[in-house]
């Protein structure tokens, strides 16, 4: 926090020239204080002020934001309008009332506030003419005249004039808590922890990011083996169960941790497509819906570690921006046991040459697990690899018996009975097929198969690719999209899976300009023309590739395994 105070003071002290910096340094303190202040009154739209805005200020001011960035970080850094509602309600709820039932812009509360106290027309004023006036108008008509801007205008914007966008906010809003300074000061002497907001609008975007998965999930079981963790055992045995005697539990994961889990840490192994990533996913969704009910239930915070590609962003860092908030609240969170995190793919962090990044994230996990034991900590990862936690208790995520079966395919075939009466008969008549689907991923590929070409192919293999190309022909027969070549987008996908093998070592995020980049070289490389940006988007559309935190990776690492065997056979010659 004393970082970004310092920023503040560098970019407001020109114009703040009569006061001392101590002075300075209280006002940046008052406005922080204000910014957190808790409301309790849900009518308030505060358009998440209380969770993003430091940690916007952090981003801009500390750490930097690229060009492409500029728009995302500016939407929280320039909460104006938001901010003076609220010290509005703070310091006079009559006239905030007044305004909220009348339904009046920016410009009736600037006056409420006391801010352009000479009425000054701030559409038409001339910027230039009153700079560093005493009443600061002009930072107050800049800020103004950015309510209405879109973020392709904030994209325009050139390096001068966005700094003099940043400027003319922080100005306003140490000018407003200066104009108001007494009564704010009284109203904000908070003792104790500080109070956190209710997160609704984040808990929102998980609500609608996972619904339509979350409403077909089914409960997966899970195993624990105890041969694979460590002295937890022994500390955590049942009573009166004897060391020897220890046996592993097991039962549904949402189950188990919501009563059978005291260490507050899990580890999911299991095989691709057995449900690890649907698990959590569908766990961070029952959370955040319970933490829209009730602010006393913990937070969910999903994290793609595969994503996580740079090394200057630690774990704890992602968590915080992830959430939209400053350091010193994330921290509090994380000691109290505030979050549940669901860290998804140890296998998944992209690898280098020396692995200098798998280290860094392992020591970083390791950190949290130490430092926060009140923190229930999930994480996944594939039976292959070492488990580096031994004290984390590991449970493996069971292959669907029979009823799952029964209940998945039902839930995926809701509408077509003739789909679920043909896969039903064709799994009760073959064993090997039976176990080739008893892992979602396979078996929610058939369905998809036998819905759109009535077929049931006979093994793993068959079953990725009839579905890859089932996919392609929706889009030229049912779509009739002229612009999908089944060819090239496909050679696209197996060229960009291989680079991501070849390079990360896993299905790691690849930036947009990454992947285009290697679209184009394997354009050249092959003398076709295509859309580069189209293949982005169309595979996008299909799922086959995904976009999250402006990352790009394969949907599941089947399909990345798929086709890089498809580059090997296609390129290779294997």
């Amino acid at each position: 926090m004393e970082e970004i105070k310092g920023e503040i003071d560098k970019e407001t002290k020109e114009v703040f020239i009569n006061y001392r910096q101590t002075e300075s340094f209280d006002l940046i303190d008052l406005l922080f204080k204000v910014i957190r202040y808790p409301i309790k009154d849900n009518n308030l739209n505060l358009e998440g002020l209380e969770t993003r805005m430091l940690n916007a200020f952090m981003r801009i001011l500390v750490e930097g934001v690229k060009n492409d960035d500029r728009e995302t970080f500016f939407a929280d850094f320039g909460k104006v309008e938001p901010l003076f509602r609220k010290i509005l309600f703070l310091i006079d709820p009559i006239s905030y009332e007044d305004i909220k039932n009348a339904n009046t812009g920016l410009s009736l509360i600037i006056k409420k506030l006391e801010l352009n106290p000479l009425n000054k027309n701030l559409d038409t004023i001339n910027l230039k003419k009153h700079e560093l006036d005493v009443g600061y108008i002009d930072h107050i008509a800049r800020v103004y005249r950015m309510k209405n801007s879109e973020s392709h205008v904030i994209k325009k914007w050139s390096h001068f004039q966005f700094g003099q966008h940043v400027q003319s906010c922080l100005m306003v809003y140490l000018f407003a808590v200066k104009r108001h300074k007494n009564i704010l000061l009284e109203l904000t002497e908070i003792t104790g922890d500080i109070l956190e907001p209710t997160f609704n609008q984040y808990c929102d975007s998980i609500i609608l990011t996972f619904k339509e998965r979350a409403t077909r999930f089914i409960p997966l079981s899970s195993k624990e083996d105890i041969t694979l963790s460590g002295s937890y055992v022994t500390e955590y045995k049942l009573e009166g169960e004897k060391e020897d005697e220890a046996v592993g539990r097991e039962g549904l994961v949402e189950t188990l941790r919501l009563s059978n889990i005291p260490e507050k840490r899990m580890m999911l192994w299991g095989e691709a497509g057995l449900g690890k990533s649907t698990t959590l996913e569908y766990l961070s969704y029952r959370d955040a819906n319970k933490r829209k009910a009730d602010p006393l239930n913990n937070l969910p915070v999903y994290i793609q570690l595969g994503l996580l590609t740079d090394p200057k962003v630690s774990i704890e860092q992602y968590i915080f921006r992830k959430v939209g908030i400053e350091e010193s609240m994330g921290k509090q969170m994380l000691t109290s046991g505030r979050f549940n995190l669901f860290l998804d793919g140890l296998n998944e962090i992209p690898k280098d040459g020396i692995n200098s990044l798998v280290t860094l994230r392992f020591k970083e996990i390791e950190t949290l697990l130490k430092d926060y034991k009140n923190t229930f900590v999930i994480m996944t990862n594939r039976p292959e690899q070492i488990n580096l936690f031994s004290y984390v208790p590991v449970f493996f995520i069971q292959k669907m018996n029979d009823k799952q079966i029964k209940e998945f395919v039902k839930k995926y075939t809701v509408g077509k009975k003739n789909v679920e009466d043909k896969i039903n008969k064709a799994i009760d008549a073959d064993e090997r097929l039976k176990r080739i689907i008893k892992s979602p991923l396979m078996l929610s590929r058939l369905i998809e198969i036998v819905k759109s070409d009535g077929e049931i192919p006979q093994n793993e293999g068959l079953i990725i690719d009839r579905f890859i190309r089932s996919l392609y022909k929706r889009e030229i027969v049912e779509k009739k999209d002229a612009r999908f070549n089944e060819k090239q987008i496909h050679r696209l996908l197996a060229y960009l899976a291989s680079y991501s093998i070849e390079e990360k070592g896993t299905n790691a995020g690849m930036s947009e300009n990454e992947v285009a980049n290697v679209f184009i070289k394997c354009k050249k490389e092959y003398g076709f023309e295509v859309d580069v940006d189209y293949v982005l988007d169309i595979s996008c559309q299909l799922n086959l590739l995904e976009r999250y935190d402006e990352k790009f990776v394969f949907s599941h690492q089947s399909y990345q395994d798929y086709f890089v065997t498809e580059y090997e056979r296609m390129v290779v010659g294997v």
